[in-house]
Order: C-alpha cells, then structure tokens, then sequence
C-alpha cells in the first residue's frame, strides 16, 4: 500500500514539474509571435508624417493619417505575464500626440481599452499626450519602460509638470501613480493607485521606477532593433 501511495505522489510531481516546466517555454513561444505579429503591424502602420511637414507649416499642419499610424513605439510587459504589449505614438499635429497599447491576443494585435483617465469617453482607447516633443526647450513629451515593468508617460508645458505611471490588470490599463507639479505655483500633488498620498510615500512606491526602455522609431532599422 505504501508502495503504491509513493508511486502515486512520484508520478503527480512529475507532473506539476512538467507543467512548470512548460509554461515558461509557452509564454516564450508567445512572445516571438507577439513580437512579429506587431512588427507586421507596425510596418502596415508606418506613419511619413514628420517627413513630409515643412517647417515653416509646423504650427498649424494637422495628421490626416489613421489613428493607428505610428510615428515611434515601445514594448513593455505590463501585465507581467512574459508577453509584452507594444506601445505606440500617433502624432497628431504641433505638440499633441496620442498614444494608443496594443496586446497579442488569439493570434490579433487587440488595442487595450484605457480605463486609467476617462477623458474621452467616446475614445475609450487613446492616451492623449499634448505636448509632443517640442521646437522649444520647455515643453515635451517623454515616454519609457521602468524596470518595475510600468509604462511611464511625462508630459511637460510652460506652465508646470505631470508624470502617469501605468500598468495593466484583466486586459486593461490602470493608472498606478501620478505626479503633477506646477512651476508658478511650486504646488505638488500625488496620487497613488486612486488616492492622493503624501510625497515620502508617492516616493516609496515609485523607489524600483527606474527607466529601462525608451520609444523607438518606427522604421525598418527601429523595429529590426526592438522586435527580434
């Protein structure tokens, strides 16, 4: 009986183990389709926007190109679940842009809805950034991976400063903190997941932020880099 019983329990955790074993050679698998399923978009979607502006028409040309045209991206893995997501930057016209992140879902590029910032509730899936890297020195536009796998957004004017922090739960954006500092004021706010905090622990629960990736063009040279 008790050799039956040690049999039983060899053969159930040689199972577990194999199982274990598997997923992290699955998700691998996943990721390399992912990474060539936004690529194929990717090219599909290049934008020849900044190309083609003059200069002197900066101001006020606008992008009649589609909203999933893109002018520069980046792949963070922000539901942690060893597939990145890909993240891309629709400019729009003079220091606006939009940003839209896009997952590999049933062997489809799927937009993820944005449930962190409801601005535009007829848009459900843009990120708007207003201030797109700029002609002067003062405002801008930054976006980039932290190794805590967030996808950081800091959005830059003449009038103060503000930092999103997202990352992504149930196939859907969260907003994990954000910082907001205004220059004629000097005031300082922070939220942290929904609810503002004091400084000190805005702080700690940003302490691992530390930037990993950057935005890449999106060009032959930019995606053969990033998507191998």
């Amino acid at each position: 009986m008790k050799t039956k019983t040690l049999i039983k329990r060899v053969l159930l955790l040689s199972l577990v183990l194999t199982l274990f074993l598997a997923v992290p050679t699955l998700a691998a698998s996943k990721k390399t389709k992912a990474l060539k399923a936004y690529s194929k978009f990717l090219a599909k979607h290049e934008s020849s926007f900044l190309n083609k502006i003059p200069s002197y028409g900066y101001y006020s040309q606008q992008n009649k190109e589609n909203a999933q045209s893109a002018a520069f991206f980046l792949t963070v893995d922000l539901d942690k679940n060893g597939v990145p997501e890909l993240v891309t930057q629709h400019v729009v016209g003079f220091k606006h842009s939009t940003l839209y992140v896009y997952r590999y879902k049933n062997g489809k590029v799927k937009r993820v809805k944005n449930r962190a910032i409801p601005r535009d509730r007829t848009e459900p899936y843009m990120i708007p950034a207003p201030t797109y890297t700029a002609a002067t020195t003062w405002s801008g536009l930054n976006v980039w991976e932290c190794k805590k796998k967030h996808l950081h957004i800091a959005m830059m004017s003449g009038a103060g400063r503000d930092e999103y922090i997202y990352y992504m739960k149930s196939g859907k954006l969260k907003l994990y903190a954000h910082s907001q500092e205004h220059f004629y004021t000097d005031g300082y706010k922070y939220n942290y997941k929904g609810k503002m905090v004091s400084a000190a622990k805005y702080n700690s629960a940003t302490k691992g932020c530390i930037r990993k990736g950057w935005m890449e063009n999106n060009n032959a040279v930019g995606r053969k880099k990033k998507l191998k």
